[in-house]
């Protein structure tokens, strides 16, 4: 069973927070709040937050583009 799909099995009917570099983790959360210098700067479902021009859609996009790079030996 992939980590993920373990999370998603145990916060069944809970509050979970959950602090996430990988964005996949995340995707499937009720609210997902952007936090920068100890505020929150941005909140919402994963739909919502991709749908506005804000930091968590650049995350997507550069995590995207990081994907995509090598290194050339």
């Amino acid at each position: 069973m992939y980590i993920r799909e373990a999370l998603q099995i145990l916060a069944r009917h809970k509050t979970v927070i959950m602090v996430a570099h990988r964005l996949h983790t995340i995707r499937n959360a009720t609210t997902i709040a952007v936090i920068e210098n100890g505020q929150v700067i941005e909140s919402g479902t994963h739909d919502e937050l991709f749908a506005q021009e804000g930091r968590y859609k650049k995350f997507w996009h550069d995590r995207a583009r990081a994907e995509q790079w090598q290194i050339e030996i």
